[in-house]
């Protein structure tokens, strides 16, 4: 008797999208529609704001692996345009559930910091979505 394998794939999968990213004092988060592979030591990642990058100390995962948060070594500038490259640097990349490899990133983020220490996160629509800075012509 003949014998045969037979190979499936789920075509339905498609690549992960983000569908939110904004920065906070010295955090910048990013949430994903689907679930991330969790990658520890994930590097890569860099961030501009005011013409100048800022250091990303360290990447988390949220604990549901639906969301990315970068700790920063100092504060965004309020009301400044925020800039989040992302290269993948060896093994330790950003994959999706199905461990497939997640290419370079370059986002406008939303800035929801504010210049008052302490207050309560703005609401998005109140934030900075626009790569231009804010006192260009």
């Amino acid at each position: 008797t003949p014998t045969f394998t037979l190979m499936a794939r789920n075509l339905t999968e498609r690549p992960p999208e983000i569908i939110q990213t904004f920065a906070w004092g010295d955090r910048v988060r990013i949430e994903f529609n689907q679930r991330m592979r969790r990658v520890n030591d994930l590097q890569g990642f860099a961030v501009e704001a005011d013409g100048r990058e800022i250091a990303v100390e360290r990447v988390r995962p949220s604990r549901d692996d639906w969301s990315l948060e970068l700790h920063l070594a100092e504060a965004v500038p309020a009301g400044q345009p925020v800039m989040l490259k992302y290269s993948p640097i060896g093994e330790r990349v950003l994959r999706d559930a199905s461990d497939n490899p997640i290419g370079q990133l370059t986002l406008c983020i939303q800035n929801r910091t504010t210049s008052q220490p302490g207050a309560e996160m703005p609401h998005p629509e109140s934030a900075v979505a626009s790569c231009e800075p804010a006192n260009a012509p």
